[in-house]
């Protein structure tokens, strides 16, 4: 059943336990214009049947009585109003109660007896009671009132249906117009309240979405409270089905950072955390509320800027822009298997490299031979600052033994922290693995690194060599990233041609691994025959110097599709203004999350 909403009224879900209640509010229904009421007879387990038709929207409010009031609010989403017994029912009751010569027996829930029981006292009258907390307790209750000779039993529906099951006379208590009215006052009271909080709600709504920035607020139980389109597909894989308030996944990267981080927060700033896959950063601000709420708040930044101190880095996904073959190749295989050992034994791991060499490649092949279950979590230091080493400690106390833990800028802390953590690390049996962009020795002669620090951590480190220096591997990879971006592309590229083979081996490569993808990435997506010819391999560096060569500006090809031309547009304009996108949305004249969206299908 779904409710037809009248615009402007106010949906209200009258649940009856009984039918003369139902007609009473069918009754008093003209006198509430501004209510839209829909009415249906059901008793406590009766009504639970009704939730799917009220608890997803279609009503403002529920009304309803007793132990059918009380169910129906632990499973609604939307407000339920009870209608109380007021002294004018008592006074009815006990009215007609006092002619009866059989013995007589209330059974009822709290709410009902005090009621009851407050205004016989003040009459002056000795009313038998029992009371019960779940409508599980009747059956008994009422056992033992006939064995006590009880032959008239006063209380609600269910009630009154077991005692006359049991051979009992069951006598309803019933509600008056003025019960009916108060809960129709309050259920008032309620939605125009409500009504409030949805205006502003969906003004902070809009003004989220106007303002062009990704956000979602959570709980502290992490909750998903709110979320912009573009944020929800970051936070659940089916984001068109989500209905708000939502868990955030269990078992997630960021459900293990935010949970107990609100302490962390407060003392040592914002949490980023780090996709370079999307190249996004994800900031978790503490919302400050008051009466001592807690709620985090987190926004969407593309292209990852930040001034953050230290970030975490979710790997999984930059990875799988890598073929596996590049984890398990020559070299590799044998430093991994070395890795794994120091691992087994309770020590460090340490790579150094350059930035592309594939230190992160490294870390998740590891990860996956020690266990294949194994998390990877990356933590980078940019700042080695006191917030960066309380944070690092936070975290480093949080991690799961499961986890492999790849700490990149641990030279950028002073010696003692430097011997600090490394002490944290060994009380807690971490599985560790540090990479620096430059040799251990190195840093330790520049007094970067400490020397204790270097004893532990510095001996035996691996280096991973620049792919310039690596060329007799070059064909392999090239070949590795065609297959994959084949896949992606929906192209049957077989090769390249032989002149490619001079280009690549030419080029500095001071990417490395990281170059060389988005290179071929590039090249697939771009190459229209079976072969990757020369102009697939230059368009990059031809569109970057474009401007010089031609005064009248880039020249783009208009005989494609509309889709295409705009691509090579954001492309052009990206790398014009050196990959900021903050730089390029603000001359393309669009907002970051736009650009953004789009960038997610250019890249």
């Amino acid at each position: 059943m779904s409710a037809i909403r009248n615009p402007g009224k106010m949906k209200v879900l009258v649940v009856a336990p009984y039918q003369g209640l139902g007609e009473l509010i069918k009754q008093m229904t003209p006198q509430y214009e501004n209510f839209d009421i829909h009415v249906i007879i059901a008793d406590m387990q009766e009504s639970l049947g009704q939730i799917a038709s009220f608890g997803n929207g279609d009503y403002d409010v529920v009304i309803s009585r007793g132990g059918t009031a009380r169910l129906l609010a632990s499973h609604s989403k939307v407000p339920v109003v009870e209608i109380q017994v007021s002294g004018f029912d008592v006074l009815r009751m006990l009215t007609l109660m006092k002619e009866y010569q059989a013995k007589i027996r209330l059974i009822g829930f709290p709410n009902i007896i005090q009621s009851f029981v407050s205004v016989s006292n003040l009459l002056d009258y000795d009313f038998p009671y029992t009371v019960i907390n779940d409508e599980n307790e009747v059956e008994q209750a009422l056992i033992e009132a006939k064995k006590d000779g009880v032959q008239i039993i006063v209380g609600d529906t269910v009630t009154v249906r077991f005692a006359n099951e049991l051979g009992m006379q069951g006598v309803l208590i019933t509600s008056g117009r003025e019960s009916v009215a108060e809960a129709f006052r309050t259920a008032e009271l309620i939605c125009r309240s409500l009504d409030e909080y949805k205006r502003m709600n969906r003004i902070y709504d809009r003004l989220l979405k106007e303002s062009g920035r990704e956000s979602a607020v959570l709980d502290a139980s992490l909750n998903v409270l709110f979320a912009t389109e573009g944020m929800l597909s970051l936070l659940v894989r089916n984001h068109a089905q989500t209905k708000f308030p939502f868990p955030l996944e269990n078992g997630g990267l960021l459900e293990l950072l935010l949970r107990d981080a609100a302490s962390d927060i407060r003392e040592n700033g914002p949490l980023a955390l780090y996709e370079p896959a999307g190249r996004v950063m994800l900031t978790v601000r503490l919302l400050d509320i008051a009466g001592g709420a807690e709620y985090y708040q987190l926004t969407l930044e593309p292209g990852g800027e930040t001034e953050a101190n230290l970030r975490v880095i979710e790997p999984e996904r930059d990875m799988d822009t890598f073929p596996s073959f590049l984890q398990t190749t020559g070299f590799m295989d044998e430093a991994l298997q070395n890795a794994k050992r120091q691992l087994l034994a309770g020590e460090p791991v340490t790579v150094y490299g350059e930035r592309g060499t594939g230190r992160r490649i490294f870390a998740g092949a590891l990860a996956v031979l020690w266990d294949k279950n194994a998390r990877v979590i990356e933590l980078e230091i940019a700042v080695g600052d006191e917030a960066a080493f309380l944070r690092t400690c936070h975290l480093l106390a949080k991690a799961e033994r499961g986890a492999l833990l790849h700490i990149r800028g641990f030279e950028r802390f002073p010696a003692l922290q430097q011997r600090k953590l490394a002490e944290k690390i060994k009380e807690k049996a971490l599985k560790v693995l540090f990479s620096f962009g430059e040799s251990p020795k190195a840093l330790k002669s520049d007094s970067r690194l400490d020397a204790k620090a270097f004893d532990w951590l510095g001996r035996g480190a691996v280096e991973l060599k620049p792919l310039r220096e690596r060329l007799d591997d070059l064909e392999e990879y090239v070949r590795t990233f065609i297959s994959a971006f084949n896949e992606k592309y929906g192209k049957q590229i077989v090769g390249v041609r032989p002149d490619v083979w001079d280009a690549l081996r030419a080029k500095p490569w001071k990417g490395n691994l990281i170059e060389l993808r988005d290179t071929m990435e590039a090249a697939v997506r771009e190459a229209t025959g079976e072969y990757i010819e020369r102009s697939d391999v230059d368009l990059p560096a031809r569109r970057s110097s474009a401007p010089s060569v031609a005064a009248e500006g880039p020249v783009f090809d208009l005989n494609r599709p509309l889709e295409d031309i705009e691509r090579d547009i954001i492309r052009y304009v990206l790398e014009e203004e050196g990959m900021n996108q903050s730089k390029a949305a603000k001359r393309l004249n669009i907002n970051r999350t736009t650009l953004w969206r789009k960038v997610k299908g250019v890249e």
